[in-house]
């Protein structure tokens, strides 16, 4: 999978599961793994992330911030 090619702007998680971007893409969220706060995110099928949610910085791959919290 090549991935999602145009920024995606500022992303809104919804608590129904549902992921709204100021580029007009959208996708889903749900939790893989309660315990260890793991997330799968899909943008428009055509990016795919297992992520890990870490409190005050966002969702994470590895060390890398994909999502960022801001408030």
């Amino acid at each position: 999978m090549a991935g999602y090619t145009k920024p995606l702007g500022d992303c809104k998680f919804t608590a129904d599961g549902k992921i709204v971007t100021t580029n007009g893409a959208s996708g889903d969220w749900k939790l893989f793994d309660e315990n260890a706060q793991i997330y799968v995110v899909n943008i428009d099928g055509e990016e795919r992330h297992s992520l890990k949610y870490v409190p005050g910085r966002g969702l994470l791959d590895n060390d890398i911030i994909v999502y960022q919290l801001l408030k």
